[in-house]
């Protein structure tokens, strides 16, 4: 479970970033941008021009029909990062996506200003806030939703929990406290949290994540138990399992630390028969050594543990 919490905030961090940094093309009508474009002379013949062909913007100027030399202009100064190109685009759309492809290139958010549509330059702002990780360039845009993704996706970027403070929407500031408190492994910010199920979830995965078994007992029983047998199992420090609310619990976490540490010592404090026998067969075969095949006491498992281990006569005899 521990792991998909944490996936879910690196998932969550690759969701916001994908929002926020699209092609500027792709929120316009389609556009013919590309400069390897054809672009027809005249609207009653098929004779056309390659703007490959084009050196330099200057040839713009040339090219007849006010269509055509926008999408010249507009090729241009994207290719070369040109505002000033840009700005002798015409149709407003052609010349909000030059403007936001150069600003975007350039990391220059004033130009995100020089768009027309307000839609349009919010989703600048969006895209050079993520990109320059900036939350002042967030504090731009005009519409809430875009500015609490921006915001979401610079604090996560830069790990900052004062940017969620400025989110409005409480799902995602809940979102945003819980992906920087794991990102800083940090548990007070896990108290920033206003649901209860998020606020344990963000404390149980800060425990797994730095093997702290005193995170674990601030938890509830059934969260307590789960996150020390996790810990006890990972560390090898079978004196985290005492701690455990039941003695099935107690074992599980006891054969976990050995299998983890190697240490048949930890295999004799374990209560269950059959999970001590399955504590020394898994160490035995780990280490190869048919020495501690001798403890086993159920003779199918010795048996087998003997062949694993290079020992077929003693195998014979059990």
């Amino acid at each position: 479970m521990s792991y998909m919490r944490v996936a879910f905030a690196l998932i969550l961090l690759v969701f916001a970033a994908g929002c926020l940094n699209g092609n500027p093309t792709n929120s316009t009508p389609p556009q013919t941008n590309s400069s390897s474009t054809v672009i027809e002379t005249t609207t009653t013949t098929s004779t056309s021009i390659d703007v490959s062909s084009f050196t330099n913007a200057s040839s713009c100027e040339s090219v007849p029909g006010k269509r055509d030399r926008d999408t010249c202009y507009e090729n241009f100064g994207i290719e070369s990062n040109d505002s000033a190109l840009c700005e002798k685009v015409m149709d407003r759309i052609k010349k909000g996506v030059c403007f936001w492809s150069v600003g975007k290139a350039t990391t220059n958010p004033l130009l995100c200003d020089r768009i027309e549509s307000a839609y349009e330059k919010d989703r600048c702002y969006e895209d050079l806030g993520a990109l320059m990780k900036s939350p002042q360039i967030c504090d731009m845009i005009q519409n809430d939703d875009g500015k609490d993704r921006c915001y979401l996706t610079t604090a996560i970027e830069n790990s900052d929990p004062a940017t969620c403070r400025r989110i409005k929407q409480e799902a995602t500031t809940e979102n945003c406290f819980f992906a920087v408190s794991l990102l800083r492994k940090d548990p007070n910010l896990c108290d920033m949290l206003i649901d209860n199920a998020t606020k344990t979830s963000c404390m149980f995965n800060i425990s797994i994540m730095t093997l702290d078994a005193t995170l674990c007992q601030k938890l509830g029983v059934t969260a307590q138990d789960s996150c020390l047998l996790e810990v006890g199992g990972r560390t090898g420090n079978y004196t985290i399992c005492d701690i455990l609310s039941n003695e099935s619990l107690k074992n599980r976490c006891l054969n976990d630390a050995a299998v983890a540490g190697k240490n048949v010592g930890t295999c004799d404090k374990i209560t269950d028969p059959w999970l001590i026998d399955t504590c020394y067969q898994t160490i035995g075969l780990a280490l190869n050594n048919s020495s501690i095949c001798d403890s086993i006491k159920y003779p199918p498992k010795k048996r087998y543990c003997y062949e694993q281990t290079g020992e077929p006569e003693k195998a014979k005899r059990t």
